[in-house]
Parts: structure tokens; C-alpha cells; sequence
């Protein structure tokens, strides 16, 4: 999806599906992204392992941050500015190994 100028106060849905290319779907924006009192609800279906860029934005033209994350589990955690790209993203934290000692 593209837009212009985005301004939200209510709430961005992103499903994760990671068996299908692209694993999410992307908000493309081409003016301002205002995100203040805004939630993010994330589902995961089969997990991706790949970055999932969720919404993309110009050079300083982001302001705010969500409010709320739901959805969020210790699988991935969110960038606002995924690689200095202007981009928001999902990224797959893999799981640490348990070592037990006896």
C-alpha cells in the first residue's frame, strides 16, 4: 500500500506468514508518517526468518512511535529505522541455546 502523507491514531494490523514471499505485507510512505498513539497488533502464523519490513518512510519524516505493541513475543523485535534504511521492521531474534549443567 502507498500513501502520501500517513497519520495514525488507531491501529496497524500485520499478519507474518513466513511461507509466503513476501512474509508481510508494507506500508509504503512518500510524506509523513505520523505513528503518535498508534498500535501495532502483529499475528505470526509459520514464522519468518527474514526481516519483515512493514512500512517505509523518507529521510526524517517519521514522527512518534507506536503506543502500543501487541502481539510482540521474544521471536522479534521491532526497528524503527531498520538499518538506517527509513524503514520499520520485524526482525527474527533466534532463540539462545539452554545449556544445563548438572
Amino acid at each position: 500500500m502507498a500513501a502520501t502523507v500517513v497519520t495514525n491514531s488507531g491501529t496497524l494490523a500485520v499478519t507474518i506468514d513466513g511461507s509466503q514471499s513476501p512474509a508481510c505485507g508494507r506500508l509504503v510512505v512518500t510524506g509523513n508518517l505520523h505513528l503518535n498513539n498508534t498500535t501495532l497488533n502483529v499475528t505470526v502464523g509459520a514464522i519468518a526468518t527474514e526481516p519483515c519490513v512493514i512500512a517505509s518512510y523518507p529521510a526524517n519524516k517519521l514522527s512518534g512511535a507506536f503506543a502500543v505493541t501487541n502481539g510482540l513475543s521474544d521471536t522479534y523485535r521491532l526497528e524503527m529505522n531498520y538499518k538506517g534504511l527509513n524503514q520499520i521492521a520485524l526482525v527474527y531474534t533466534a532463540a539462545g541455546t539452554l545449556i544445563q549443567f548438572k
